[in-house]
């Protein structure tokens, strides 16, 4: 299961943010589209979704060069219903389940050090980001077998520390 927490961090996403610098931090807020690629074993169980998150930069020098920045965010996926139905041993020949309701949620507590290189003038300001994060993933499907009146449930509740690696433009 540990495998499924490295996954949160390994997500590709598109966001825009807003954020107002005053006496050495800045507030963020974030939102933008998220893409599961990495493991395998969950990335194929979940299509893409969104992401909201907020937190707070702080300078560790005069040029924002070097900033920490402590974040919380949401991850919310569409679940690839035949995917995990298989993965239980249930083949959906002919559509014969019906699936109720299918989410995949992913909350997270990160503390990362942003760091952006000196040689960097403009609108377009590139960066690395990394550091320890702790997530809570949650995957709950719940679906019908054509021809049953019972309701079937796969519910998987994970929490663990990772790491976060990532890069990005500033604009």
């Amino acid at each position: 299961m540990k495998y499924l927490i490295v996954l949160c961090l390994l997500f590709t996403s598109f966001t825009t943010s807003h954020a107002q610098y005053r006496e050495g931090h800045m507030w963020v807020a974030s939102s933008g589209l998220t893409f599961p690629i990495s493991p395998d074993s969950f990335a194929d169980r979940w299509k893409s979704g969104f992401h909201i998150g907020g937190g707070i930069l702080y300078s560790l020098n005069l040029e924002q060069r070097v900033m920490v920045r402590a974040t919380a965010s949401y991850q919310k996926l569409s679940p690839n219903t035949n995917r995990i139905l298989s993965d239980l041993g249930i083949v959906n020949t002919s559509n014969r389940i019906d699936v109720q309701d299918g989410s995949g949620s992913i909350w997270s507590l990160a503390l990362n050090l942003k760091i952006t290189p000196r040689w960097t003038k403009g609108t377009l300001i590139p960066y690395a980001i990394g550091g320890p994060a702790l997530m809570r993933v949650n995957q709950d499907v719940t679906f019908i077998p054509l021809g049953d009146t019972q309701s079937q449930q796969f519910n998987q509740t994970t929490t663990d520390i990772g790491w976060s690696l990532g890069a990005g433009i500033d604009f």
